[in-house]
This record gives C-alpha cells, structure tokens and sequence, in this order.
C-alpha cells in the first residue's frame, strides 16, 4: 500500500508538470488538456522546439562562442549584430577589476592606463560631491559594424542618433542600483538593463563608433530639478549639432528629448583606448 501510494503521487506529480508545461507553451488562458501523459510529453517537446524559431526581437542569444543581438530599425526592418563572447569576457573582468579596487591598486597592477584621471575613479562635481568618472567604460571599437551601418543608413547626424538611442532603448530596461556601478556596455546588453549611467556608456559608445565627428559629454544633472539642480542623481548624454545641443535620455523608449533646459556638469567623453586593441 505504501508503495502503491508512492507511485501514484509520483504519477499525479508528472502529469501536473506536463499539464504546466503546455500551458507555458501554449500560453496563458488555454483550456484543459486531456490527451494522455505520452501525448503532451510529446506535444509539449514538439512546441518548446519550435518555438525557439517564434522570437520576435528585439532578444539577445548566446550560441556556442557567439552572442547575438536581434532588433527593429527605425523603418522596423530586423536586423541582427553578434560578437565573440571572448570580448564579453574580457570586458566583464575589466570591469570587475575596475568597480571592486581602488585607484592604487589598479596603479600597482600597472592598470594606471585604464583611463582615470587624476589619479582617481572619482571626479569632483562643485559642491555636489564625488562621482564616478564614466569615460573609461566607452570602447568605441567594439561597435564598428553596427555604428558604420548606421551611419550608412541614414543621412543626417540627427537621425543616426535615433536610430542608435532607438537601439540601446530597445535592448535595455531601466533598472535601478542600490550603489554606483557603471559596466562596459556589452556586459550592459547581455544584461538586458542597468541605470542610468549603463545606458549612456552603451550609446555613447555607439556614438563614438560612428564615422563622424559628433561632440559628445556626459550631463550630470538632478533629474527631480533639472533646470535647478539641488543634487546629482542621473546623467544623461548631450551631443551638439549645428541647430545646438540634444539632451537625450537613454532611461526612456518612448521620449528622447524630454527634457527642454538643463542645468548641470557637461563632462566631455574621452573614450578608453587602452582596451580597444
């Protein structure tokens, strides 16, 4: 009888998992499934296989040593860009070894190149205190297939920055950090989102990558008061262009341009050359 029990709650135990894994798959509301526990095994194997080729981008996979980003242009065509996972990796140890140690330890390990200046990973913002300098996080050099695409897509300065804020918006969700943490911008994709200052090192990268010569600074600002800053709490990207300055806000898909007057540090970008080889 115990046995018997046994074998019988392992019985109702499976099919309540083949009966979840068929609702995954078909979708939240479906009805009741009352083919044999083979049947939806079976059926539920057929559908996790297809469903892999039913992903509407814009996703990011891993496959053996590549990874790859699917996205929608500006006219919603998709298109796909992908790079070794062994920059990803260099990338993700950099910037471990950049967040986790001071400014001396990196100097003793002969890292002083990295890109700080000062002889600091931090820069002073008048009387609002210290904060991370962003810089040596944008490698432009990682991004030339797809910012030369871009570039040769479209014919304005203007719109080659939409197009690349339209693809870091879409790849990336604002998500908020208990404490200062600016990564490279592959660990930023791979991640799938960061805050804010993730996002601006992945365009600025982007940015930079183009064969143009765009003026580009961070913009520290109050983001609560941003024509009367009462602190630092977000930064944002300017780039000039011949009809003045474009404030552009990375934390949103749906405005680019939300902010009209701002008032803060411009700190100019000088991207890190010492991991572009």
């Amino acid at each position: 009888m115990i046995e018997s029990s046994k074998e019988q709650t392992k019985t109702k135990r499976r099919e309540v998992l083949a009966t979840i894994g068929i609702t995954a798959v078909a979708g939240c509301g479906s009805s009741q499934d009352t083919r044999s526990l083979a049947e939806q095994e079976s059926s539920t194997t057929e559908q996790s296989t297809n469903s892999r080729y039913a992903q509407f981008p814009p996703y990011i996979i891993t496959s053996r040593r590549n990874i790859s980003v699917t996205y929608k242009t500006l006219e919603e065509e998709i298109k796909s860009w992908q790079w070794d996972s062994s920059v990803l990796t260099a990338q993700n140890t950099a910037g471990n070894f950049a967040r986790e140690m001071t400014y001396s330890q990196l100097e003793y390990l002969g890292w002083d190149d990295f890109g700080f200046e000062g002889r600091s990973k931090y820069q002073e913002l008048g009387n609002f205190g210290l904060y991370y300098q962003l810089s040596p996080f944008v490698v432009p050099s990682n991004f030339s297939p797809l910012a030369e695409d871009i570039y040769d897509r479209y014919e304005t300065d203007g719109v080659r920055i939409r197009a690349a804020w339209n693809f870091v918006t879409q790849l990336n969700e604002y998500v908020s950090e208990i404490e200062e943490t600016p990564r490279f911008h592959l660990e930023t994709l791979l991640m799938g989102g960061g805050d804010c200052e993730d996002s601006v090192i992945l365009l600025g990268s982007i940015l930079y990558s183009m064969p143009t010569d765009l003026e580009t600074t961070f913009v520290f600002m109050d983001i609560d008061n941003p024509s009367n800053p009462q602190g630092i709490n977000h930064v944002a990207l300017s780039v000039e262009l011949e009809g003045g300055s474009m404030i552009i806000e990375t934390t949103s898909s749906n405005n680019m341009r939300p902010h009209d007057q701002v008032e803060g540090f411009f700190v100019e970008i000088e991207p890190n050359g010492y991991f572009s080889q």
